[in-house]
């Protein structure tokens, strides 16, 4: 792992961390509770926050090493990846959740979710590929 995707997963584990508490546990976490099935002992009082952070950074991790590999760094294109991945991996888990569980109450929070994260996944990647990128036109500049 490199420097750069080091310090974009970090940057990017930081900024999913906090866009997700200002996502899901403020904006929007009465209309998720509202469209799910709530069990006794389902959910924790508390969440445990550095587990929460580390599962962060793994989002991260995986955006970073898409993008290091694709060689694809920059605001736009991080947000473009970010957007893509998170929207299939949350469309795949989602559907999984409707079909196995009786978890949510209607369908119509599988889309919202999906569409959700995908807005999130563009955020939180057009700050890996944003920090990633950095340098990139200097270093061709000079060159």
């Amino acid at each position: 792992m490199n420097t750069k995707m080091l310090l974009g997963t970090v940057v990017g584990g930081i900024a999913a961390f906090l866009l997700g508490w200002l996502i899901f546990g403020i904006a929007l976490m009465s209309y998720y509770e509202s469209h799910q099935i709530a069990y006794e002992g389902m959910t924790k009082d508390s969440p445990n926050l550095p587990l929460l952070f580390i599962a962060n950074l793994l989002y991260a991790s995986i955006l970073a090493v898409i993008m290091h590999w694709s060689k694809m760094t920059g605001l736009m294109k991080g947000a473009v990846i970010g957007a893509v991945i998170s929207g299939l991996n949350t469309c795949s888990i989602d559907l999984y959740f409707y079909s196995l569980l009786n978890y949510f109450t209607d369908f119509t929070i599988v889309i919202v979710d999906v569409i959700v994260n995908i807005v999130f996944g563009a955020v939180v990647g057009a700050v890996i590929g944003w920090m990633m990128g950095m340098g990139k036109n200097e270093a061709a500049a000079a060159s």
